[in-house]
């Protein structure tokens, strides 16, 4: 179901960048937390706020994998 946010939300200047507040209602429904990243998605002149949610990173999981093998079996030799 859509819903329309009547208000408006003026674009302002920080550094180098414009930036807007989204509201209450938008981060509720997006369960948006401040640090978490979004994604807009523009199509035929609207734009879509989407949660970004991370994907990970396959050799990332295999390093932190390794490095707790390897220190599992560190303590194993110093028993």
């Amino acid at each position: 179901m859509a819903t329309t946010n009547k208000a408006s939300y003026k674009v302002r200047k920080s550094g180098n960048s414009d930036i807007t507040t989204l509201p209450l209602s938008v981060q509720e429904a997006l369960n948006i937390k401040t640090g978490d990243a979004v994604r807009y998605i523009i199509k035929d002149n609207r734009v879509e706020i989407i949660k970004d949610v991370p994907t990970n990173d396959v050799e990332n999981i295999i390093s932190e994998t390794i490095e707790q093998y390897d220190e599992l079996l560190s303590k194993l030799v110093d028993l």
